[in-house]
């Protein structure tokens, strides 16, 4: 289940990222869960946080414009 907080956070973050034109950022402090990755838009969200079982804290995301993305052919 995803944070509130972070799912505000990521739709905020994402349009400034756009909006800036900005290739890479890191986005401290989103209090996601697990690990994972996401397709917002023209970047790829990447993220690391605790498990499920613990308290959400010390995560960070990392948002990279999706034209990086190594295509495997």
């Amino acid at each position: 289940m995803e944070c509130q907080r972070f799912k505000w956070q990521r739709e905020t973050a994402a349009g400034r990222i756009k909006k800036a034109n900005v290739d890479i950022a890191v986005i401290p402090e989103t209090e996601k869960k697990l690990k994972g990755s996401q397709e917002l838009d023209d970047y790829i969200l990447l993220y690391s946080g605790v498990p499920t079982n613990k308290r959400a804290a010390a995560s960070i995301a990392i948002m990279i414009k999706a034209k990086f993305k190594k295509e495997n052919t």
